[in-house]
C-alpha cells in the first residue's frame, strides 16, 4: 500500500524534530487549542506586543521591595478593558509573589538545564505541520515552543527547579492548534489533525523513551459549534473527550517501555478547564461541566481552574505563569491517584443473556430480549476500568432441589438475589408502578411511551409508530385510505398484499396490547 503524499510529509516534519536534538527520556503531551498555544508576545497576545511580558519579567528580576505595586499596576493597565481588571490584577499578583518567593520566578532568560520542549502546529485544513519551534530545544521563554510561550514554560520550570526532575531530561511534546473543535479536528479516526497527533506520539518510540502524562487544553470552540456545524457540540462534549483521552492513553502506552505502566489508565491527564471566557455563554458552561465531571470520575485525571486568571480570549502572559505551575502540581496529584487492581467476576443464571455479550455487535444491540441489558451495559460501559471482569453463568432454581449447605457460593449469592428480587414483587403496588430509569453506568437511555429500549426492540419501535400514525390520522388501521397514505410516505406504490398482511398483523397485535391493558388495569 501507498503512503500518501501528506502522510509522507508530517512524518517526515516529525523525524526532524527527533533530530534537532536529543531525545528526552519522559515525555509529555501537550494539545488543543490557541491557549494551548500560548499567545503571550505576538500580535495574538493581549497586548499584541513584548512589551507587557518585558516589563514583567524585569520586575521579577529585579526583585524590587514594592514588587507587589509594580505587578499589580502592570497587570491591571494590561487587563483594564476587560471586566473584573482589579480582581484579576490582584489574582496575578499574589499568585506571581508566591512562585517568586518559591524561587520558581528567578533567572528566566536561562534555559532549563533538564526541561526541553518543542512544538509542532498543524497547517489549517492539510495534513502539513508547521514546525514553530524548529525541533526539540531546552525550555525557556523565547525557545519559541508557543507564541512565544505557553503552559509549558512554568509546567517545566516547577518540574524541574522544584519537584525533582532534575536528574533525567524531559520534554513538554505540544501538538496544537488553534481554533480547532475536539470532534472535527482531534477526534481518533475522524478528526483532520488525529494522524498528525498520532504520528507525534508513535515517532517517539525508542529505547528509554516514555510517554509520562497528557495535557488537554481545548473546548471554548464547541461554543459556537450549532453556529459553525449545525449542532450543539457542547452536548457531547463529554463523550468526546472521553473517546479522545482513551485512544491517546492508549498510543501513548503502545509507545512506552514496557513495564512503565501497568495499564494505560494509570497516564496521568490534565485538562485545564475553559476559562472566563466566554462568559454567559451556555455552550461554554456545559464544556466546562463536562470538564470537571471527567476528572471526578477518573482518579488519574485532575481539572485546573483558570477562570479566576484572564478574561481575555487569549490568556495573558502572568496568567501562563500560574496555570503552568498548577498543571505541575495537578500531574502530581494525578500522579498518585488510586487505581483499582485485580478482577471481578460477574455471574449471572441466564445463559442466553451471557451468550448474548460475549461478542458485542457493531451496533451494540446483543441480542432480542432486554435480559441482557444489564450485562451489555457492563461490558460496554465498564471496558475502561483498570481491573479484569469475568463473566459466568450460574444455574438458578436450585434451592428447588438442593439443600442451602450444598449450593456453590455463587449458587447461594445468585438465590439471594432471586428471592430479593421476588419480594420485592410481592410487596410491589401494582397501582403506582415506577417508570423504568437508566442504569448508572449508561450515558443516554431511549425511552418511547415510557418503555425502556433495552435491546433489539425494533418491533416495538415499528408498534409505536403505527398507533401515532393510526391517532394522529383519526383512521381504522386497515381501511384503504390509510394503505393509501402509509405508502405514499413511504415513498412506495400501494401494494394490496405485504401492506394489508402487515397493517392486519399490526392491528392484531394493537388489539392485544389494549386487551392486556383492559385485563391488567
Amino acid at each position: 500500500m501507498t503512503t500518501p503524499i501528506p502522510l509522507l510529509l508530517f512524518i517526515h516534519a516529525i523525524a526532524l524534530i527527533i533530530s534537532c536534538a536529543a531525545a528526552a527520556d519522559d515525555l509529555f503531551l501537550l494539545s488543543g487549542q490557541s491557549n494551548c498555544d500560548g499567545y503571550t508576545t505576538n500580535g495574538g497576545s493581549l497586548t499584541g506586543d513584548t512589551d507587557y511580558w518585558i516589563t514583567i519579567k524585569s520586575i521579577l528580576t529585579n526583585g524590587d521591595s514594592n514588587m507587589k505595586d509594580k505587578l499589580y499596576n502592570v497587570t491591571y493597565e494590561a487587563n483594564k478593558r476587560k471586566d473584573g481588571a482589579e480582581e484579576v490584577a490582584n489574582t496575578l499578583t499574589n499568585e506571581l509573589i508566591n512562585l517568586y518567593n518559591q524561587g520558581l520566578l528567578n533567572d528566566l532568560d536561562t534555559p532549563l538545564t533538564f526541561g526541553k520542549c518543542s512544538f509542532v502546529s498543524p497547517v489549517k485544513n492539510s495534513y502539513n505541520l508547521k514546525l514553530v519551534s524548529g525541533g526539540t530545544v531546552p525550555t525557556v521563554w523565547d525557545a519559541n515552543c508557543g507564541y512565544s510561550f505557553g503552559h509549558e514554560l512554568m509546567f517545566s520550570r516547577t518540574l524541574e527547579l522544584q519537584m525533582g526532575m532534575n536528574h533525567t531530561s524531559f520534554e513538554m511534546v505540544k501538538h496544537s492548534k488553534s481554533g480547532t473543535s475536539i470532534y472535527n479536528h482531534w477526534y481518533p479516526d475522524v478528526g483532520l489533525f488525529w494522524p498528525g497527533l498520532q504520528q507525534t506520539i508513535q515517532s517517539r518510540k525508542g529505547s528509554g523513551i516514555n510517554w509520562k502524562g497528557f495535557i488537554w487544553h481545548q473546548g471554548s470552540q464547541e461554543a459556537w459549534s450549532e453556529k459553525n456545524y449545525g449542532e450543539d457540540r457542547s452536548l457531547t462534549y463529554l463523550g468526546n473527550m472521553t473517546g479522545l483521552i482513551r485512544q491517546l492513553r492508549q498510543e501513548m502506552f503502545d509507545a512506552s517501555e514496557f513495564g512503565t505502566w501497568q495499564c494505560k489508565e494509570e497516564i496521568p491527564v490534565v485538562v485545564v478547564q475553559v476559562g472566563y471566557w466566554p462568559n454567559g455563554n451556555e455552550g461554554a458552561q456545559r464544556v466546562r461541566d463536562a470538564q470537571a465531571e471527567y476528572c471526578s470520575n477518573d482518579p488519574r485525571a485532575k481539572l485546573v481552574i483558570s477562570y479566576d486568571l484572564s478574561r481575555n480570549f487569549h490568556y495573558d502572559a502572568a496568567s501562563f505563569l500560574v496555570t503552568g505551575n498548577r498543571i505541575a502540581h495537578a500531574y502530581q496529584a494525578a500522579l498518585k491517584g488510586e487505581v483499582l487492581r485485580g478482577s471481578v467476576h460477574i455471574y449471572s443464571d441466564c445463559l442466553g443473556a451471557l451468550n448474548s455479550v460475549v461478542d458485542i455487535p457493531v451496533n451494540r444491540i446483543p441480542s432480542g430480549t432486554p435480559h441482557s441489558d444489564i450485562l451489555k451495559t457492563l461490558m460496554i460501559h465498564c471496558s475502561d476500568y483498570t481491573f479484569r471482569r469475568h463473566f459466568s453463568h450460574v444455574s438458578g432454581h436450585k434451592l428447588d432441589h438442593m439443600a442451602w449447605a450444598k449450593l456453590s457460593r455463587p449458587e447461594q449469592l445468585n438465590e439471594s438475589c432471586d428471592y430479593a428480587a421476588k419480594r420485592e414483587i410481592y410487596e410491589f403496588d401494582s397501582d403506582k408502578l415506577v417508570p423504568q430509569r437508566s442504569f448508572p453506568l449508561e450515558p443516554i437511555t431511549m425511552f418511547v411511551d415510557n418503555e425502556k429500549m433495552t435491546s433489539d426492540t425494533g418491533d416495538h419501535l415499528r408498534f409505536h409508530a403505527h398507533r401515532r400514525f393510526w391517532q394522529r390520522n383519526s383512521l381504522p388501521p386497515c381501511s384503504p385510505r390509510n394503505l393509501f397514505i402509509s405508502s405514499q410516505r413511504k415513498r412506495l406504490k400501494p401494494s394490496s398484499g405485504k401492506m394489508s398482511t402487515m397493517c392486519c398483523i399490526t392491528s392484531l397485535v394493537s388489539f392485544s396490547f389494549l386487551l392486556a391493558n383492559r385485563l391488567l388495569g
